[in-house]
């Protein structure tokens, strides 16, 4: 987080289902963790989910590099000091853009790896005497699994007789 100058973490679950060789809609959750004590000000719970697409630069293959877009909503809280008390904003939902970028590694056909890093951004407006600034990069890496719910359409190669 920016703003705040600290890290976070987030327990997080994806999805990314192909239209086609190149273009997968994709959607996410993230569950955030408060890394910050109990009478520190910031952010006490970040959650979120993203509904964007991906572009998949290079027909299907072992390494699949990609960029997306994906608008979300997160559901914010807040501590803040009012004079020398401590606290907390209501839950708020909150629009969120976010861009990343990528890529998969497959290895046979069940499992991947995958790294990304996503950029996010938004602001929360509350209870609070001003406004705070949610922008900050996710680090993203891990195996993933894959599952094909059904096969691509083979391209009918056989061509009409030429009438003369």
């Amino acid at each position: 987080m920016f703003g705040q100058k600290a890290a976070s973490a987030y327990l997080n679950g994806d999805i990314d289902v192909f239209v086609d060789d190149r273009v997968g809609v994709t959607g996410s959750a993230f569950y955030s963790f408060a890394l910050n004590r109990n009478n520190q000000t910031g952010l006490k719970a970040n959650h979120a989910v993203f509904f964007g697409i991906n572009y998949h630069f290079l027909k299907p293959q072992r390494f699949d590099p990609f960029i997306g877009f994906t608008p979300g909503m997160g559901l914010v809280q807040a501590a803040y000091k009012d004079g020398d008390v401590l606290k907390r904003t209501p839950y708020a939902a909150v629009p969120l853009l976010s861009a990343k970028i990528g890529f998969n590694y497959y290895v046979g056909s069940i499992f991947n790896f995958f790294a990304k890093v996503q950029g996010v951004t938004g602001q929360v407006v509350s209870t609070m005497p001003s406004a705070m600034r949610l922008d900050e990069l996710k680090f993203m890496a891990g195996l993933g699994w894959n599952l094909r719910m059904w096969k691509p359409k083979v391209k009918d190669t056989w061509k009409e007789p030429r009438k003369s």
